[in-house]
């Protein structure tokens, strides 16, 4: 059983502030920032805090020096979410994350918000060579524009979907 979070369950309506914590906490949770946070419990958290038809959906413009920008676009549900969430960061050394909630709008009835968001993260990740075998480790910089359904369901605040345009810059 996942242990209690006063800003995400036990809640009887959405608001700025508890939609905002979930969101950041959420986020902090998810980026393998928080070492705190072991596998199994972050397997509990996204287990009650995604929606069963959770969907997560970005689209990805790597930009590589002396590469052409690449664009890919990424669909995850719930369990492709967390299996990828357990990873964490593993892959970007010195890896750091921030989230900036740009906007939250709480629908009439305080079941759903919509929630504007900017994620920016920096590291070091080895950068593919044109053949795709991993080559120099270079600084990173990813900035995140989303947008994301938060609803309330159960007096549990879940996320519903997130929809994200990502820029992925490999530094020289």
């Amino acid at each position: 059983m996942t242990a209690g979070y006063a800003y995400a369950d036990n809640v009887s309506s959405l608001n700025d502030k508890n939609v905002s914590e979930f969101v950041t906490n959420s986020s902090r949770f998810t980026s393998g920032n928080d070492k705190t946070i072991s596998p199994d419990k972050l397997h509990n958290y996204l287990s009650k805090h995604l929606t069963e038809d959770a969907k997560f959906v970005t689209t990805v413009a790597f930009k590589i020096p002396n590469m052409p920008e690449q664009t890919q676009t990424i669909i995850l549900d719930k369990n492709k979410l967390i299996d990828l969430s357990a990873q964490g960061a593993s892959s970007i050394e010195g890896y750091n994350s921030r989230i900036d909630v740009q906007s939250v709008d709480i629908s009439f009835w305080k079941k759903k918000a919509f929630v504007s968001t900017t994620n920016h993260e920096t590291g070091f990740m080895a950068v593919p060579t044109k053949n795709g075998e991993k080559g120099e480790t270079v600084p990173i910089e990813s900035i995140s524009k989303c947008t994301q359904i938060i609803v309330l369901n159960d007096k549990t605040i879940q996320l519903q979907n997130a929809v994200c345009d990502t820029k992925l810059t490999f530094k020289e």
